[in-house]
């Protein structure tokens, strides 16, 4: 009798500890998609808006930084897992361009992409640089006057300098045109630097290279200010309706 009671004992011991284990692992489980769906790693991701960027230079001197800039918020807003960004640059006419390929008598029709595939946005993001100062104040260069108390030593001097970019934004519903909503965002940055006396063009920074010119100066700075204030607005101010798709879709 004792032997038997202590059989079933162990049996439901041995049911009662799988049952624990099961119950640790799916813990363990949902838990893991929770974390996955809140940084947009996993297949329960939050739902995303489906966007379109489009910029433009409203300032004097960003003429040649504008393609830079759309690219830079565009990687920055990718990177949220919280939009589906459509292409409206210079990639949307190449992938034009393959599918037209794909139409032509060059390409096997089993293994192309037809035509008739492609996303609309539901939101266009209309971006303006209204202002893109390098050098919004402090004093660099040579044939200046040095104010009082920057001093100067040999061939060099020390000097302050600051930079400055501001960028409107307008939310349009593209199936309507309404402006749901506007913003201005704003890049500022300083910095202490020592720069050589050379001559030449010191103290200017040219716009041929694009954004690289600008790299370890104070103007990279105000530009990765400006862009994280521009994806939390985006994000705050695009109403919620929107946010209603999953990556690819």
């Amino acid at each position: 009798m004792d032997r038997t009671i202590f059989q079933i004992n162990t049996c439901v011991g041995r049911r009662l500890a799988g049952c624990c284990a099961m119950l640790l692992l799916l813990t363990c489980a949902l838990a893991t998609a929770r974390v996955r769906a809140q940084d947009g790693t996993g297949d329960t991701a939050p739902d995303r808006a489906r966007i379109a960027i489009s910029m433009s230079c409203d300032a004097g001197g960003c003429n040649d930084v504008v393609s830079g800039l759309n690219d830079m918020l565009t990687t920055t807003l990718v990177r949220t897992h919280r939009f589906v960004v459509l292409e409206r640059g210079g990639g949307l006419s190449d992938a034009a361009h393959e599918v037209d390929l794909g139409e032509s008598s060059y390409a096997n029709r089993r293994k192309v992409v037809k035509k008739g595939g492609m996303m609309g946005a539901e939101v266009l993001v209309r971006a303006a640089i209204t202002a893109f100062e390098p050098n919004a104040s402090g004093t660099r260069g040579t044939g200046l006057a040095v104010p009082s108390g920057i001093p100067v030593l040999g061939g060099m001097h020390f000097g302050s300098s600051d930079a400055y970019i501001a960028m409107d934004m307008r939310l349009i519903d593209v199936r309507t045109g309404e402006v749901i909503d506007a913003t201005r965002v704003e890049g500022k940055a300083s910095s202490f630097s020592v720069g050589g006396l050379g001559g030449g063009t010191i103290g200017k920074i040219g716009l041929g290279g694009g954004l690289d010119v600008y790299r370890n100066t104070p103007m990279e700075k105000a530009i990765a200010v400006l862009l994280d204030e521009a994806v939390q607005k985006l994000t705050d101010r695009i109403p919620a309706r929107y946010f209603r798709h999953q990556a690819g879709g």
